[in-house]
């Protein structure tokens, strides 16, 4: 597994990194959590338009295009960091099933 580290502060963006091992960093610094906005849901560039709209209209079947003409402001890129967050924030969940 990998050991990700996380840091939200007020206003600022979002950023995570992956182990040393894999010497990587991405950076989503499209993706915003402030307590002001969409009551600190995750959101993109501090607009009311959060990450949770974006994967349901896609998880709906929508296409990028079709979220892209629904909020003209948004770009491709932060479509694609909306993805990229919910797949971090799923991947670092454990589940217990019993045996």
């Amino acid at each position: 597994m990998y050991g990700l580290t996380l840091r939200v502060v007020l206003n600022e963006r979002i950023e995570y990194n992956q182990s040393k091992e894999l010497n990587q960093m991405t950076k989503l610094d499209r993706i915003t959590v402030d307590p002001r906005v969409c009551l600190g849901q995750p959101t993109v560039r501090g607009m009311r338009i959060s990450v949770s709209v974006i994967l349901k209209m896609l998880a709906g079947g929508k296409s990028l295009q079709d979220v892209l003409d629904a909020y003209p402001e948004l770009e491709t890129e932060d479509v694609r960091q909306a993805m990229q967050f919910a797949a971090w924030v799923v991947a670092d969940q454990v589940q217990m099933v019993p045996a």
